[in-house]
């Protein structure tokens, strides 16, 4: 029961007279083990959700496509070297001029991607290199993807990565 007695202050005066359950000592020390254990759970999941959407340390899986309606990735550009038609419902970009890039929104940093793109390349000179850029002044780590004339030589090829050509 709460008694509240007036005095001649603006806020009147809350006095606890008598509590409706009674809590032993082991009681309490019950409930102060449970309190710290769920506060030890709840503060070790909260850095875990920070650790694990920050620093990504298992990876990410980003999946873009280019020519969809989203923000996420841009166009292929710039676009005095692109042309751009629908065929078939989906976007088709032509490169009709040398270097031809795009951009994404990436939430963070990262060292390595995987990049699906599907090509067609009716020159047999050109060569087809895919990178990203590694500077902030227009600079490009580039990767041979296709070099026509390479598949026509009659060396043969050693190695992976990289590929060295040899003959006798």
């Amino acid at each position: 029961m709460i008694n509240i007695f007036k005095s001649g202050n603006r806020f009147p005066k809350l006095y606890l007279k008598e509590f409706p359950f009674h809590l032993n000592d082991r009681a309490k020390q019950r409930m102060q083990i449970v309190g710290q254990f769920l506060g030890t759970v709840l503060l070790t999941a909260f850095i875990a959700y920070i650790f694990l959407n920050n620093i990504t340390p298992f990876g990410v899986t980003m999946h873009y496509n280019l020519g969809q309606e989203e923000n996420n990735i841009s166009e292929l550009g710039p676009k005095n070297r692109v042309r751009t038609e629908n065929q078939n419902g989906q976007k088709t970009f032509y490169q009709t001029h040398d270097l031809a890039y795009f951009s994404t929104n990436m939430p963070f940093i990262f060292d390595t991607a995987t990049v699906k793109i599907t090509y067609k390349n009716p020159d047999p000179n050109q060569i087809i290199s895919l990178g990203f850029q590694d500077q902030e002044v227009w600079h490009y780590d580039t990767k041979p993807l296709e070099v026509p004339f390479l598949n026509n030589l009659p060396w043969s090829p050693d190695g992976k990565d990289p590929v060295l050509y040899q003959r006798e």
